[in-house]
């Protein structure tokens, strides 16, 4: 099910978010993410670095951060469908149906979502500007 809220319900609920770079994160959290990332590296930071170094180092990233965050030093670095599997029998029952619900909860959101018809509007009015320029 979807809520549908109006424009001043939404205003006061779901859009009255703070965005991750306005939280406070504890003491803890910082003092934690400081000594792998560097002083005044926030959390989002922490993470825009990861992936930043993944998207140019690929593999060579994911083993030094595997390394230093889960001090994992194996060459493996991908995890068995079978291993999946035994992870998620050891789960407790009402944990794999709440993780369930959450996924088709996730998934229903995206499915409902007309991304794929902006991606059309968009590529009609390039194509217009495009030919409209080579008249």
């Amino acid at each position: 099910m979807v809520n549908i809220y109006s424009v001043e319900e939404a205003k006061q609920t779901i859009l009255n978010r703070r965005s991750l770079n306005q939280i406070e994160y504890s003491p803890n959290t910082m003092e934690r993410t400081e000594a792998y990332f560097g002083t005044g590296v926030t959390p989002p930071q922490a993470v825009e670095m990861i992936i930043r170094s993944v998207e140019e180092q690929g593999d060579q990233a994911i083993r030094k951060w595997t390394v230093l965050l889960d001090q994992y030093e194996g060459e493996e670095i991908a995890v068995s469908e079978m291993e999946l599997e035994q992870a998620w029998d050891m789960l407790p029952v009402d944990i794999q149906q709440a993780m369930k619900f959450a996924a088709n909860r996730i998934r229903r959101f995206h499915e409902m979502q007309q991304i794929g018809r902006v991606f059309l509007v968009i590529e009609c009015v390039k194509h217009f500007v495009e030919c409209f320029h080579c008249a």
